[in-house]
């Protein structure tokens, strides 16, 4: 009987462990979302290569580095975002960086990649001057 409560109490202990190393873990993880807003932009994640379509004429394909995790969501009627998850702030702030420098904002419509929540300066165009 002795054994077997020792051995019940080994079992939550580590359980416990478990538990507490996921909670830091996920304290300690950084994340930057994006969205990719205009007509027919898409991304998908294949392992550590993510493919954009941002309107060119041609796919891009963007090399992710191992200690990044990219997920690549697409809900209808909302833009495509992409998600970077990491231990490494800096890496991921480069990884989004990198990204953005694909398509910026622009001001007038307001399509490029963005980050989510992020307000974005609007002009007015050549009409509203008259």
């Amino acid at each position: 009987a002795k054994l077997a409560e020792e051995a019940a109490k080994a079992k939550a202990d580590e359980a416990n462990r478990l538990r507490l190393a996921q909670e830091a873990k996920a304290k300690l993880e950084q994340e930057a979302q994006q969205q990719l807003v205009g007509v027919g932009y898409r991304a998908t994640v294949t392992g550590q290569l993510l493919e954009l379509n941002l309107g060119y004429s041609h796919n891009i394909y963007m090399q992710i580095p191992p200690e990044v995790t990219a997920i690549a969501e697409s809900v209808k009627g909302q833009p495509p975002m992409v998600t970077f998850e990491s231990i490494d702030k800096q890496l991921v702030g480069q990884v989004a960086a990198k990204l953005r420098s694909l398509r910026p904002p622009e001001p007038y419509k307001g399509k490029g990649i963005k980050f989510k929540g992020e307000e974005l300066r609007r002009k007015a165009g050549k009409t509203a001057a008259k």
